[in-house]
């Protein structure tokens, strides 16, 4: 959801003088208003979309167009991607919560844009506590911004997190309505 969100603000990121880091904490701001703050937004997706905004070094959209025809089919690859990951972190935190044996999963795949997120985004630490799992990466949002932005985007995530995350876990809200409405919107501007 949050890449079909970027799309609508490409103008906006390309255009604006603003800096990479002022242009991330409006964006996850217009996010959270635009969902009505019912989406739990995860650290690496803010940390690609980031990585995009910057153009860094780890910018996974270097071979994406943004202004293509194809768009929303490259957009859907990636959130594939960032899902496979996703899901493997939830089965990891299932399997090795009040077990006293240690599960380590694997991926084993030829698909470049899998590979080039996992490489990019590595986990360096993990913790699994009570079915959840808790991710740290040497390349997360939050290393790449100044303190001070690093703190504002802290802030907008923590207000109201409980109750997003569990709108997102108990689907108190209409995805598909959404994703349409977005897919609509691009589809009209291509």
């Amino acid at each position: 959801m949050a890449f079909l969100l970027l799309h609508n603000y490409t103008d906006f990121i390309n255009s604006s003088k603003k800096s990479a880091e002022n242009k991330i904490v409006y964006l996850i701001q217009t996010f959270i208003k635009e969902t009505e703050n019912k989406l739990a937004y995860s650290e690496l997706e803010l940390s690609v979309i980031f990585d995009y905004i910057n153009n860094g070094d780890n910018n996974i959209f270097k071979s994406t167009n943004l202004n293509s025809k194809n768009l929303l089919s490259k957009l859907k690859g990636i959130a594939w991607d960032l899902f496979h990951i996703r899901t493997s972190e939830d089965q990891i935190a299932l399997r090795n919560t009040n077990s006293k044996e240690v599960f380590l999963h694997s991926i084993f795949t030829a698909d470049k844009g899998l590979s080039n997120v996992i490489n990019n985004y590595s986990i360096s630490r993990m913790l699994a506590h009570e079915e959840k799992l808790y991710v740290y990466r040497d390349n997360n949002i939050f290393k790449k911004l100044s303190k001070d932005k690093a703190t504002k985007i802290q802030e907008l995530l923590e207000k109201d997190r409980n109750s997003r995350i569990s709108n997102v876990r108990e689907a108190k809200y209409n995805i598909q309505e959404n994703i349409d409405i977005y897919e609509k919107y691009i589809n009209e501007m291509i």
